[in-house]
């Protein structure tokens, strides 16, 4: 089943633990008893709960080291324990520690914390999931955060997150190089700024295909696609020529691209 747990700073968490059978938890003066465990995180990235399903709730995640901010979402990895090879334990269920450490977030009393911990348990040999949900304004703050499953003192499983806020909706680009860094996440913004001010073709070709594109903008994005192809990037040629709207603009971005060993863009030519 899963836990939602109550967290004395005053910030509530919702730390989703798939607990299968009924072995007991150790106290917690018995925790240098405990036996050594190894364990493999299996997803990490963006994490939002599913329908429950013949009672069992569910976690989709989204790989992704960089996430957004949203109510009703959050971040965090499935993880699995084992016991350390030549390990012998009659124990199914082992006590851990959750730790979140993060920007300042402003408690409802007014306090700041960058840290948050929380207590938990796995079960071992089963896919366990700690994970972090956004459940107030107050949690949704851009920046890096940590989220480490602490087993006997020491980080079991642990992965860094870049969070960031959801931007509003790109305009649509008429010219290259005139984009409001604003409307982007911040990665891509770095893109944008490196494309346009360091000349950096790679760069052009994210923020063209990652950013641009996906929002619905060809024509921005043809653009951009264009810019990267002419400092030097042969997929920018490839994808600047796949959306060219007439067989001569194809042409020039695909001659570029094969000049540039594409193979793909060579095979274009000869269609």
């Amino acid at each position: 089943m899963y836990r939602r747990l109550a967290v004395p700073t005053g910030l509530t968490f919702l730390l989703l633990s798939l607990l299968v059978g009924c072995a007991s938890v150790n106290a917690p003066s018995e925790r240098s008893e405990l036996p050594a465990i190894t364990a493999k995180i299996q997803v990490s990235g963006q994490a939002r709960e599913l329908p429950t399903k013949a009672g069992e709730q569910r976690i989709k995640y989204k790989r992704r080291a960089t996430v957004v901010a949203q109510l009703g979402q959050g971040f965090g990895f499935s993880y699995r324990p084992r016991l350390a090879e030549g390990e012998i334990s009659q124990q199914t269920t082992l006590p851990v520690t959750i730790t979140v450490t993060h920007p300042p977030l402003t408690l409802a009393d007014g306090r700041e914390t960058r840290v948050t911990q929380w207590d938990s348990e796995m079960e071992l040999d089963k896919i366990n999931h700690g994970v972090w949900m956004f459940e107030s304004e107050r949690m949704l703050v851009p920046g890096s955060w940590y989220l480490s499953v602490d087993y006997n003192g020491q980080s079991l499983a642990k992965r860094h997150y870049v969070v960031d806020i959801v931007p509003t909706a790109p305009q649509k680009l008429t010219s290259v190089c005139s984009a409001d860094e604003s409307r982007y996440l911040s990665g891509l913004a770095r893109d944008h700024n490196a494309c346009c001010n360091n000349n950096d073709a790679h760069a052009c070709f994210n923020f063209a295909w990652r950013g641009v594109e996906r929002s619905g903008d060809t024509l921005g994005a043809a653009l951009y696609y264009g810019r990267g192809c002419e400092l030097g990037d042969p997929s920018a040629c490839r994808f600047a020529g796949r959306l060219a709207k007439d067989h001569q603009q194809k042409q020039r971005w695909y001659s570029l691209g094969c000049e540039l060993n594409d193979t793909d863009s060579c095979q274009k030519l000869m269609d």
